[in-house]
């Protein structure tokens, strides 16, 4: 399981909305477009359900950034955290990124600065991680979809079952340890309710514990905690 910290620099000012979270997912997915095997792979990953299941989290820009009518605009260095259980994908984009000098966000050309390979091992039974894009757990329902907060009992099971079946699509197996999760901190502020692509979507920020073997817990932090990690949610820190 690996991460890569991409760091650019635009050319001009960068302008993006609240909700951006989708160009940053087509970001990704065109680092991934120089390898189609690899491309399909992460598209058409299911579980034994039959339900697709992505293996990669990436962050929000970090950096600074004004906030003026409504958008969002970096002028200076900022930077991106990419994660996977799979190293391929990492590899990936990796190997293109040290091809290219240039890529295009938004529209907006930023020379690449930087390409930095991460490594984070966990040596105990648990963790603390704080979600630093919102945790997404819900449920379909008729014609509807149902978001869940920490505070109600569905939330735990839901982000458990989650964290199962991506262990079983890394390591080809049913999880069988201790897993057990807790939020330390959730307040109404951390409540988040954002749009992907026109979609409203209710998440949450928050610190949470999870106890779990190291290999769980490597889990929830290369492929991200809750649901919709490839369309930028439930990434942790930590």
């Amino acid at each position: 399981m690996q991460a890569l910290l991409l760091t650019l620099t635009p050319r001009q000012p960068l302008s993006l909305p609240y909700a951006h979270s989708h160009i940053l997912q087509g970001l990704v997915y065109h680092l991934l477009s120089s390898d189609p095997a690899v491309s399909a792979t992460v598209h058409d990953l299911r579980d034994d359900a039959g339900d697709a299941i992505k293996l990669f989290c990436f962050s929000d820009l970090i950096g600074r950034y004004r906030n003026e009518s409504g958008k969002l605009y970096y002028s200076a260095q900022f930077s991106m955290e990419i994660r996977s259980a799979e190293d391929m994908l990492i590899g990936v984009i990796m190997e293109g990124l040290q091809q290219k000098t240039l890529v295009t966000v938004a529209g907006c050309p930023c020379t690449v600065r930087s390409v930095e390979m991460r490594e984070r091992m966990f040596l105990s039974d648990e963790a603390v991680f704080t979600a630093r894009t919102p945790v997404v757990l819900y449920r379909r329902e008729d014609d509807f979809t149902r978001y869940f907060a920490p505070n109600e009992d569905e939330f735990y099971p839901l982000l458990a079952n989650n964290l199962e079946k991506k262990y079983a699509a890394v390591f080809g197996r049913d999880y069988s340890g201790p897993l057990g999760i807790e939020c330390l901190r959730c307040t109404a502020d951390d409540k988040v309710v954002t749009r992907y692509k026109g979609t409203l979507i209710t998440g949450y920020t928050g610190v949470f514990r999870i106890v779990a073997d190291p290999d769980m817990l490597s889990v929830a932090y290369h492929c991200g905690l809750g649901g919709k990690n490839a369309m930028g949610f439930g990434f942790p820190k930590a």
